[in-house]
């Protein structure tokens, strides 16, 4: 019994190594050109939990590189990284929403996206998120900032 715990909690305690390795040789396959292979490493990390793996396999769906292109799944793959507090999945998911790609069009979701990027110091998600300001009602805008406040960042 106690080397059934012993095995299981070195299981564990090297998880991050093996997904920071998927996530190597997919970036190694990606830098060659081997989308496909890139995105059979980074699918092994995502869904290890990491989130710079779950951004880059966000990517290959949204542009369509080693896969069908596929906005549902390339937003699927922003959300879990954005919820992690990684600043670009963040900015992207909140693209995602204000167009419509892969989610349905929601203005106070984005805005909240946009300003966590902004406030992680993406400029960029700082900019579009006033743009979308402007264009959303107060109630919308009150309830976006809301949001956003209270947004604590989830595994």
């Amino acid at each position: 019994m106690h080397r059934l715990l012993a095995i299981a909690l070195l299981i564990t305690a090297c998880w991050p190594i093996l997904a920071l390795a998927d996530y190597d040789r997919g970036l190694a396959a990606y830098q060659r050109g081997d989308f496909t292979q890139a995105h059979s490493e980074w699918l092994d990390a995502a869904q290890q939990g990491m989130a710079q793996a779950q951004y880059r396999l966000a990517d290959l769906y949204e542009s369509g590189l080693g896969v069908n292109r596929d906005f549902l799944e390339a937003s699927k793959w922003y959300r879990r990284a954005a919820r992690q507090g990684h600043t670009i999945s963040q900015h992207m998911i909140g693209l995602t929403y204000a167009y419509g790609l892969g989610v349905p069009r929601n203005m106070v979701e984005a805005y909240m996206w946009l300003d966590l990027a902004a406030a992680s110091g993406d400029l960029n998600a700082g900019a579009l998120r006033d743009s979308l300001a402007r264009a959303m009602e107060p109630d919308q805008l009150a309830d976006a900032r809301k949001l956003s406040e209270n947004w604590q960042p989830q595994q």
